[in-house]
């Protein structure tokens, strides 16, 4: 893929709505670590589980407590096209209470997910509003601002490899200027970050 002719890079908010959801409780997550890593297990399909289970329950009134056929019909789907087997959530061997018991040691602000927050009961909207005004916003900026083209992805852009390091930090800073919290923003490739901020300097 590519954007006027340039490869491309997608930069993207790492567990966007979880360090969103910190945010709105006035907590910061830590950046230095990826949220849903080594809770379950040291494997990739462990994180993907994880990420699920947090993923479901922002679009539930609470910690889920059952996997629900749509779950998992949902993760099986994204595992397969991701090639990560062995791609059906085993309630036997990952059952959602477990999951939910380390998750919570994990990230026990989450705890209040499905209780008043700031004088309401937050849902999925809320959310999902929040990160498209970071979004958005960030999408302005570069277009305006700096004449870099962007194409959204749910909480991710795809810019040219050379405009890397610029979006990156126009994304950093409007997610802290929308939600008062900093987050941690991950590229893919990797390597495009480097080719970008040559790219940065070669201009200065």
């Amino acid at each position: 893929m590519t954007i006027n002719g340039e490869p491309v890079a997608e930069i993207d908010i790492s567990a966007s709505y979880l360090s969103i959801f910190y945010a709105l409780c006035g907590e910061q997550i830590d950046t230095d670590r990826d949220a849903y890593r080594d809770i379950l297990g040291p494997t990739d399909f462990d994180r993907a589980i994880t990420k699920k289970f947090i993923s479901a329950s922002f679009g539930s009134s609470g910690l889920i407590t059952l996997w629900s056929a749509k779950v998992k019909a949902d993760f099986e789907k994204e595992m397969r096209k991701k090639g990560l087997p062995p791609f059906v959530i085993d309630p036997k061997r990952y059952p959602a209470k477990l999951v939910r018991q380390k998750v919570l040691e994990q990230h026990p602000l989450l705890e209040r997910w499905g209780s008043e927050i700031k004088g309401r009961v937050l849902d999925y909207g809320d959310l999902m509003f929040l990160e498209s005004q970071v979004i958005i916003s960030t999408m302005l900026i570069l277009k305006r601002d700096h004449g870099i083209p962007s194409l959204p992805v749910h909480d991710s852009l795809i810019v040219p490899v050379s405009k890397t390091w610029r979006a990156r930090e126009v994304l950093r800073g409007q997610f802290q200027k929308v939600t008062g919290r900093i987050a941690h923003v991950k590229t893919t490739p990797e390597s495009a970050l480097d080719k970008a901020i040559s790219a940065e300097a070669l201009e200065l």
